[in-house]
């Protein structure tokens, strides 16, 4: 039977990598064609109910992990011109945070067992902050309703005093009332962080340096002049075997 360690330890950056995730979908609002009546700038706001999993597997154990709670903080400086905010010129300013013991593996050992990996007790809180954005669609294509549309980002993640700039795409579609849904998956590599998987039975059984992370949230653009430190709770994912 597999150890806790190593079960955690497949949770460490998949926990990290899911804050970028998060900040990705945030990219979203500056395309949307309502955005537009927001005079000047606008509020990024995380809603309730978002989910974000891990999955990985450590010989023949998969496992699964859900964040309960996220803060994060945005601002656009000019909703009149959507196509800027994606250009790298400065015009959306995103923040995010993740409290390290917001994650779940269903059991308290576990858990304990991954805080103490992810040095929480030094580094309580994970970050991510943006850098730039592309829009891989056509703007046209970008500003109509239920159309999926594909963004790429890029930002600085800080994990456990580690930091690393990671790159991801991600899928986002429009909703009436300034809403955004945005989901995807990105696969990491331990590899990326120097990090070694823990291995139990005299170095038999390593876990598996590949991780998925997944998302699906939906967010809100608001008028405002000064963006305001959102804290949210997170959805519960029903697995299935």
């Amino acid at each position: 039977m597999l150890g806790l360690t190593t079960y955690y330890t497949n949770s460490i950056w998949t926990a990290g990598s899911h804050i970028a995730l998060l900040l990705l979908f945030l990219l979203l609002l500056p395309l949307h064609g309502e955005a537009q009546s927001l005079a000047g700038s606008g509020n990024i706001t995380i809603d309730e109910g978002g989910k974000l999993w891990i999955k990985g597997s450590a010989g023949p154990v998969d496992f699964s992990c859900q964040a309960r709670e996220l803060s994060g903080k945005g601002n656009i400086e000019n909703t009149a011109n959507p196509t800027s905010t994606v250009t790298g010129d400065g015009q959306v300013h995103i923040s995010i945070s993740l409290p390290v013991e917001s994650l779940d593996c269903g059991k308290r050992k576990m858990n304990q067992d991954m805080y103490g990996a992810l040095k929480e007790d030094q580094h309580p809180v994970i970050t991510y902050r943006l850098l730039d954005a592309s829009l891989e669609d056509s703007v046209e294509a970008s500003s109509s309703h239920d159309e999926w549309m594909r963004i790429r980002t890029r930002g600085v993640m800080e994990i456990a005093g580690v930091s690393d700039t990671t790159t991801v795409l991600v899928e986002g579609r429009i909703h009436k009332g300034n809403k955004f849904h945005v989901k995807g998956q990105k696969r990491i590599h331990m590899d990326t962080y120097d990090i070694e998987p823990p291995s139990t039975m005299f170095g038999l059984i390593r876990a598996k340096k590949t991780l998925n992370v997944l998302f699906d949230v939906t967010v809100t653009l608001s008028q405002s002049h000064e963006a305001q430190a959102t804290k949210v709770k997170l959805g519960r994912k029903t697995f299935r075997p």
